[in-house]
């Protein structure tokens, strides 16, 4: 049996890169081209990063779509794991 994964969702490395510059939820919103609870939605990690999102990231915080998109691959991967769904 394979160890558990350490459940490390998007929304950790989201918060880390826009907080590590002094940006409220509210900056990154205007930045990304959303609304605040759009920003709420992804950083309490209630919705899933799309493609969209993930190029939307990239521009915004750096990293590349592809990093984005893997991050949250990586997170769903964990919780399949988890829950025993591999």
């Amino acid at each position: 049996m394979l160890p558990k994964l350490r459940l490390s969702p998007p929304s950790d490395t989201i918060l880390d890169s826009f907080e590590s510059v002094g940006w409220t939820r509210a900056d990154l919103a205007v930045r990304m081209g959303q609304t605040t609870q759009q920003i709420e939605e992804l950083v309490m990690n209630r919705v899933r990063i799309t493609e969209t999102t993930a190029e939307t990231l990239s521009s915004a915080l750096g990293g590349s779509a592809q990093f984005w998109a893997n991050r949250e691959a990586r997170y769903q991967a964990a919780l399949a794991q988890r829950r025993g769904d591999d």
